[in-house]
C-alpha cells in the first residue's frame, strides 16, 4: 500500500489530493458532444432499456458528476439539473461546459455537499450516482436517500465495481504495484505507460491515460472490499421499493419463458436474478460471453473458483511475495480446470481458449515478479495477446424503478 492509500478516507478526499479530474472528456465541439451523446444514448436505451426520452422534462439529481460531461448529456436530453459535486476543482469545468454547449439554463443548482451530508428537501424523477457510490459505505445510507428522493415512477441510476467482475481490475493494480516495487520506484504514469502502452492503444477511450492511472490502477478505493454483490444490490433496492429495471450486464434472466400475465413472487424473482447472475460469472470476470450451462453443483463450483482467484490477485496487490504469488498460482489452476471442463455456452468460439490463455498470461507475469524480471514483464504486457484484449466487465450498470 502508499501513503496515499492509507491517508485518504474518502473518495472526495482521494481526488481532492489531485490535480486532474477522472473522467474529463475535453470536449470542444457539437460533434465531439454528439458523439458522447450517441454513445450515453446506446448505453441507456440498447443496453439498459431505459429510454433516454423520460428525462425530457425531468427533474434530474446526480450525485459525483465529475467535471460534467454525463450531465451536460442529461441537459441536452431535456432534463433540470441539480447537481452534488464536493470536488470544488470540478464546478468550474461544469460551468463551463454548459456555457460552450447553451445549457446554463438546465441548471437548477450545483451543491459541494458530500452525499453523506446531503438532506434532500424536495423529490426527483431520477437520480443518477455513477463511479463512485460503491465507495460510500455503509450501502444503506445512499440506497436509503435514493428511495426518499425518488417520486413514485421514477428511476435510480448506479455504476459500480461488482465482485466477481473484479478481478482483472484488480490484476493490472498488482502488476502495476508490483512492477513499482521491482524497480524500486514510485508509483507514475509514465511506470504505468510502460506496462500498459499497447493494451491502452488498442481501443479507442474519451480520456486520457492518466485519468484511467488516477482513477484505477492508483485509486485506493478500487479494491475488493468496496466492491458489491450484484444479487445483492438487487436484494436491497427492492426492499426499499426499488426493483430493478434494467442493467448491464443483464440480471434478469432472458432466457425464461411463461406466459406474460403470470406473476411471480418478489422471492422468486430474486432467486432467479441469482441463478444468473451466477451462471454469468465467467462472462463478467473475462468480459465476454460464456453462461454456464451445467448443474447447480457445477455452477457453484465454478461461482467458487472465480471468487477464490479474484480474492487472491486482489490480495497479492498488498503482498506480492512467495506465498501471496503461491496463492494465486493454485486459484488460477483450480478455474483454468473448471473452465477446460465447465458446459460453457460462448457465442465467440475463441471464448474459452482465449479465457485458458488469459489464466496463462497472469501465471507467466507472476512468475516474472517471483523472479523479479523487470522488462520480462513490461515485455509480457506488451506483447501477450490475451493480457492486451482482455478488459473484463469490472463496472456495472443497475437501473431501478420506484414501485
Amino acid at each position: 500500500m502508499t501513503d496515499t492509500d492509507t491517508a485518504v478516507s474518502s473518495m472526495i478526499t482521494y481526488y481532492d489530493l489531485t490535480e486532474r479530474l477522472p473522467t474529463f472528456a475535453k470536449l470542444e465541439t457539437d460533434d465531439e458532444l454528439s458523439r458522447y451523446a450517441a454513445q450515453r444514448w446506446r448505453l441507456f436505451s440498447e443496453l439498459l432499456g431505459v429510454s433516454p426520452h423520460v428525462f425530457k422534462g425531468a427533474d434530474v439529481i446526480e450525485f459525483g458528476p465529475d467535471s460534467g460531461e454525463n450531465a451536460l448529456v442529461f441537459a441536452q436530453w431535456g432534463a433540470r439539473l441539480t447537481l452534488v459535486e464536493p470536488n470544488l476543482k470540478a464546478h468550474e469545468f461544469i460551468n463551463a461546459y454548459l456555457r460552450r454547449f447553451g445549457l446554463t439554463d438546465r441548471l437548477a443548482e450545483l451543491s459541494s455537499l458530500p452525499i453523506e451530508r446531503y438532506v434532500p428537501t424536495r423529490t426527483f424523477d431520477a437520480v443518477v450516482a455513477e463511479g463512485f457510490i460503491f465507495s460510500v459505505r455503509p450501502e444503506a445510507l445512499w440506497m436509503d436517500l435514493f428511495a426518499r428522493l425518488l417520486r413514485p415512477g421514477g428511476y435510480a441510476v448506479i455504476s459500480y465495481y461488482d465482485r466477481t467482475s473484479f478481478g482483472l481490475e484488480a490484476l493490472w493494480k498488482l502488476l502495476f504495484a508490483a512492477l513499482a516495487s521491482m524497480t524500486g520506484g514510485r508509483r507514475s504514469v509514465e511506470l504505468a505507460w510502460r506496462l500498459y502502452a499497447t493494451k491502452w492503444n488498442s481501443i479507442r477511450h474519451t480520456r486520457a491515460f492518466e485519468s484511467w492511472v488516477m482513477d484505477v490502477l492508483e485509486n485506493p478505493f478500487i479494491r475488493l472490499k468496496y466492491s458489491l454483490d450484484a444479487a445483492e444490490v438487487v436484494r436491497q433496492m427492492a426492499a426499499r421499493g426499488l426493483s430493478l429495471s434494467g442493467s448491464w450486464p443483464s440480471y434478469r434472466d432472458s432466457l425464461a419463458v411463461y406466459w406474460y400475465k403470470n406473476e411471480t413472487p418478489p422471492e422468486a424473482r430474486l432467486a432467479r436474478t441469482r441463478r444468473f447472475i451466477d451462471r454469468n460469472c465467467l462472462g463478467h470476470l473475462f468480459g465476454t460471453t460464456m453462461f454456464l450451462c451445467g448443474d447447480e453443483d457445477e455452477v457453484a463450483a465454478v461461482v467458487r473458483a472465480t471468487r477464490e482467484f479474484v480474492e487472491s490477485i486482489d490480495a497479492g496487490y498488498e503482498t506480492p511475495d512467495v506465498a501471496g504469488i503461491t496463492r494465486c498460482a493454485r486459484a488460477i489452476e483450480r478455474l483454468r480446470l473448471l473452465v477446460s471442463r465447465a458446459h460453457i455456452y460462448a457465442e465467440d468460439p475463441v471464448a474459452r481458449p482465449g479465457a485458458a490463455a488469459m489464466l496463462d498470461g497472469v501465471e507467466q507475469a507472476l512468475r516474472l515478479i517471483l523472479a523479479g524480471d523487470t522488462q520480462g514483464l513490461v515485455d509480457l504486457c506488451n506483447s501477450d495477446e490475451a493480457l492486451i484484449s482482455h478488459w473484463g466487465n469490472p463496472n456495472h450498470f443497475a437501473v431501478f424503478h420506484k414501485d
